[in-house]
């Protein structure tokens, strides 16, 4: 699958974590960011060449007419 960024997050203090474990977190994650996208931000977000990318909030822009 093509890809143009990638966002990392902590599983847990405790380090590596057992396979059902990480699903599961993986899962609850995957749920809470369908209903706040703003938590991609507690995350490290990399494009593709490997360089740390930062989330700002857009600013209202105002509608084009043609």
């Amino acid at each position: 699958m093509a890809w143009d960024a990638v966002v990392l997050f902590r599983a847990g203090r405790e380090g590596l974590a057992e396979d059902d474990i990480a699903r599961g977190r993986l899962d609850q994650l995957v749920r809470a960011m369908n209903g706040d996208r703003t938590l991609i931000r507690d995350g490290e977000f990399l494009n593709r060449d490997g360089l740390r990318l930062r989330l700002d909030d857009a600013e209202p822009q105002p509608p084009i007419l043609n």
